[in-house]
């Protein structure tokens, strides 16, 4: 499918012990129902986990547009 789920700050409703697990329910999530995107934005270490290296920084530039990284 072509879907993209899109969650916005989920911390705000969770206890730190749920942030940690998060990303594996949402992994499994998405692997039964086929998303073909998932779109968390976070700023909670623990949703991240140890998993640095799937994370997208987005920040202003000069032209006051978007960027990422």
């Amino acid at each position: 499918q072509n879907s993209v789920i899109l969650i916005d700050e989920p911390e705000i409703s969770l206890h730190v012990a749920w942030q940690k697990e998060f990303l594996d329910s949402i992994a499994r999530i998405q692997k039964l129902n086929e998303f073909s995107k998932i779109i968390i934005a976070t700023h909670s270490p623990q949703i991240v986990n140890n998993n640095w290296d799937i994370t997208y920084d987005l920040f202003e530039n000069n032209n006051k547009n978007m960027e990422g990284q």
